[in-house]
Order: structure tokens, then C-alpha cells, then sequence
């Protein structure tokens, strides 16, 4: 698990150029769960992951979840995953 970037934040080092590779675990097969950071307030309208690659995960290659009105997800290379990306609001 980790915090997501500031969003149009292109050049923030949060979690820029990770790889997951062959997660399994079924269900929690997924290579990065990513969330908003309960530290800033921006993160409450909007939070952003980008440049990050999975490949072999048995769920999702990427997930998101949190308190926060908007997710930006780009820059994203899924290959082999069961689910894809999944983006979950509240």
C-alpha cells in the first residue's frame, strides 16, 4: 500500500516508475493498492497515480480507493492481469 500523488502533479517521486510482477494471492493478488494521503487536504477532491507498470497479478494490477471526490489514473501499463485497474470512490 501507498499514498497516491498530488493531482497535475506530473514530476511528483510519490510513486513514480514502480513494476509489479507476479503478485499472487487470488483475491489479494494485486500489485499496488494506492490511496489517497489522509495528510492533505487536496486529496479530499482529488488524488492522482501515474507512472507505475504491473504484469502477472492474479486480481487487479492496480487499485485505488479512498475518501476523494476524483482519481486521475495515466500512464499505467497492466499486462497479464486478471483485472485491470479499479478505481473505487467514496
Amino acid at each position: 500500500m501507498t499514498m497516491a500523488q498530488d493531482c497535475n502533479d506530473n514530476n511528483a517521486l510519490t510513486f513514480k516508475g514502480n513494476v509489479a510482477h507476479s503478485i499472487s494471492g487470488g483475491i489479494n493478488g494485486v500489485g499496488a493498492v494506492v490511496f489517497p494521503d489522509p495528510a492533505k487536504e487536496s486529496h479530499a477532491e482529488c488524488h492522482q497515480v501515474s507512472h507505475f507498470s504491473a504484469y502477472k497479478c492474479e486480481a487487479q494490477g492496480m487499485l485505488t480507493w479512498g475518501d476523494s471526490k476524483e482519481a486521475i489514473v495515466s500512464d499505467l501499463t497492466m499486462v497479464d492481469v486478471a483485472g485491470g485497474v479499479m478505481v473505487n470512490m467514496a
